[in-house]
């Protein structure tokens, strides 16, 4: 009676959690703008009317698979793009379900832990941050995660659970070619039980591994024609490829600047590790294996130098949390325990405020407060017939671009009202050269400069300034010219 009592309590805090999560997601959609890179893929959908066109256009240039193209071109039919990403949203929950069923179980013994632990990784701010965008990771990061609960926390696995493996293997594939780091480091992790559970199904099911061959082989075959040769941007610097995973993996992206202070938190946290080393002796081979992937994965992204984005670490942030829970199992001292459990829920609390809000995320780009920044925009010079607009802001010229009235980045000077100008700069936007030059050179035809307080913008751009390149210089300024 009381393991059906248990089993009850522990369905309902996860229906709980993951309603709430539900919500958390929508609130995210309808208050989001979109940033650069969701961006590029809507100018790209809004150029094709069929998939079919649509598939070889992305094979043909892109660095990474058309599957997520495809994936918003239909949830866009349906939804809008604002809210394209409810499509897979099902999908999604079924994968965090999994994954935080199958890792809570370590902390069956332990109430609090085990509550403190589930929070953390259902409301996770990272996942709201990213896996709500109209980008590859939004899907890819809930399979993958779905993938490392059944490999490393089921004993022992079925025909079921490879099947599923390999099928999500299959569509993470398709989404990013980044699936090939995290099925080498799954495999390196334990080659033994991956060989042998793979194998063996192969070899009774060789119908089956034939079907995923064929349908792997048409983007792999443009994986090395086409998409490789133009990776070259997706390559960052070794120092930032072992930052930003490390920062990613303590503490997210959505609490910046403490992700700097998270570094200190790191160090303690490696301090209680080493005195609590005697425990490792305890766990069982899965753990230590689990230990295995995240170093592999870790080592590769840093030596493939990709780890300089952050949403490439996302899975990394989820086992960091799992190993932390794990170590406070063992940790004696109740009261380091406990602190150690508020400022992981504190620093949870603040993830999901400034991702539902948008502001002090690590990406600059979405913390721009477009709403505040169009009304203003609208508001100004009511009088005049038409307001120029000088701006290298992909976003602010996306969302301006539909409105009535605005002239953006006129290039003939002449031309303007210099009583009905704006000049917008930002931290950063575009990489157009020219444009950058006409958006700086119009600034400095200006006499006064604006800053609004009511629209505040990125107060830790200043930090940014000196940790990251720019592309203009300046946190946040309108200015009229007169």
């Amino acid at each position: 009676m009381k393991i059906l009592n248990k089993i009850k309590y522990q369905s309902s805090l996860n229906i709980f959690l993951l309603v709430t999560f539900s919500v958390l997601y929508f609130l995210r959609l309808y208050n989001k703008s979109f940033y650069d890179d969701e961006i590029g893929t809507i100018n790209v959908l809004n150029n094709f009317d069929n998939i079919f066109d649509l598939y070889l256009y992305i094979n043909s240039w892109d660095v990474s698979p058309p599957l997520s193209y495809i994936l918003v071109y239909f949830g866009e039919k349906i939804f809008s793009f604002q809210y394209a990403t409810l499509l897979i949203l099902p999908l999604q929950i079924y994968c965090l379900n999994s994954f935080s069923i199958n890792t809570s179980k370590f902390f069956e013994n332990n109430f609090k832990i085990k509550l403190f632990y589930l929070f953390v990784t259902i409301l996770n701010p990272i996942l709201l941050l990213w896996c709500t965008s109209l980008r590859w990771y939004s899907l890819w990061t809930p399979l993958a995660l779905y993938v490392i609960g059944k490999y490393f926390f089921k004993k022992k696995l079925n025909e079921i659970d490879i099947f599923l493996i390999l099928i999500a293997f299959t569509i993470m594939f398709h989404l990013n070619y980044f699936t090939l780091i995290f099925v080498i480091s799954l495999a390196f992790s334990n080659y033994k039980k991956f060989f042998e559970n793979f194998y063996y199904f192969i070899k009774n099911k060789p119908h089956f591994f034939i079907i995923l061959i064929f349908l792997n082989l048409p983007q792999f075959y443009y994986f090395l024609t086409i998409h490789v040769l133009n990776s070259s941007s997706q390559y960052g610097s070794f120092l930032f490829s072992f930052l930003y995973p490390v920062i990613t993996s303590i503490f997210g992206n959505s609490v910046f600047p403490l992700e700097i202070v998270s570094l200190l938190f790191f160090f303690t946290l490696l301090m209680t590790i080493f005195f609590n080393f005697r425990f490792y002796k305890k766990i069982n081979l899965e753990f230590k294996n689990l230990i295995l992937f995240s170093l592999i994965f870790f080592l590769l992204i840093f030596l493939l130098r990709l780890g300089h984005k952050p949403r490439h670490s996302i899975i990394l942030n989820y086992l960091f949390i799992f190993f932390f829970f794990v170590n406070l199992l063992y940790l004696k001292n109740e009261i380091i325990k406990n602190i150690f459990l508020i400022i992981f829920f504190i620093f949870s609390l603040i993830g999901i405020k400034n991702t539902i809000l948008q502001q002090n995320v690590i990406k600059n780009n979405i913390n721009l407060p477009i709403k505040k920044i169009i009304s203003f925009l609208e508001k100004e010079k009511v009088n005049c017939e038409n307001k120029f607009l000088f701006t290298h802001n992909l976003n602010i010229k996306f969302y301006i671009k539909n409105k009535k009235n605005f002239i953006i980045n006129e290039k003939n000077l002449d031309k303007i009202n210099l009583e009905c100008t704006f000049v917008i700069k930002t931290f950063i936007g575009g990489d157009n050269i020219s444009e950058i030059k006409l958006v700086n050179h119009a600034y400095d035809k200006g006499k006064l400069i604006l800053r609004l307080k009511e629209i505040e913008y990125d107060k830790f751009s200043d930090v940014k300034e000196r940790l990251f390149k720019n592309t203009i210089k300046n946190n946040f300024e309108i200015k009229i010219l007169y």
